[in-house]
């Protein structure tokens, strides 16, 4: 397994990054086209900027293996690889004193990558969860879902 880089950003840090833009709330149904582009633009420079500040954290080899296309994290064929970093994820929460997440699992997602969803308590405030999980783990995004009731059909779902 690669060494682990201590880069760690959380869904709320992420959250105060993107308030500092200072885009209008209805943003995303902007119904004039040209504020709709520099919207979306603005949003994708954002998006890749986070993400290649959470790269440039990674070790050298996580980041070789990004480059080459030969991260578990970006593929779907890579399912069995991938459940070593749900495990050191898992491990890596529990060292942090984070108790309110129950389980890692591998999910598919759109482009043919594989993102890290977090199953979490049911009754932990989500400004907690929001402050205490990371967005992006060692080359994976990561989502997570509040854990269903017993008597929930369906649970909410919360951060993707």
């Amino acid at each position: 397994m690669c060494v682990h880089n201590d880069y760690w950003i959380s869904h709320a840090d992420l959250e105060a990054a993107f308030q500092a833009l200072k885009m209008p709330e209805s943003w995303i149904s902007e119904p004039e086209p040209k504020k709709a582009e520099i919207y979306f633009s603005r949003f994708r420079q954002w998006r890749e900027d986070v993400y290649r500040r959470h790269t440039a954290a990674l070790s050298p080899s996580e980041r070789e293996s990004l480059d080459a296309g030969s991260r578990p994290s970006l593929s779907h064929s890579r399912q069995v690889e991938a459940q070593a970093y749900a495990d050191d994820l898992m491990a890596d929460l529990q060292r942090r004193g984070v108790d309110f997440v129950n389980e890692v699992r591998i999910g598919l997602y759109h482009g043919d990558r594989l993102i890290l969803t977090l199953i979490v308590d049911a009754g932990v405030e989500e400004q907690v969860v929001l402050s205490s999980l990371p967005c992006y783990y060692r080359g994976f995004e990561v989502h997570w879902h509040r854990a269903k009731q017993p008597s929930e059909k369906d649970a909410p779902s919360n951060g993707g």
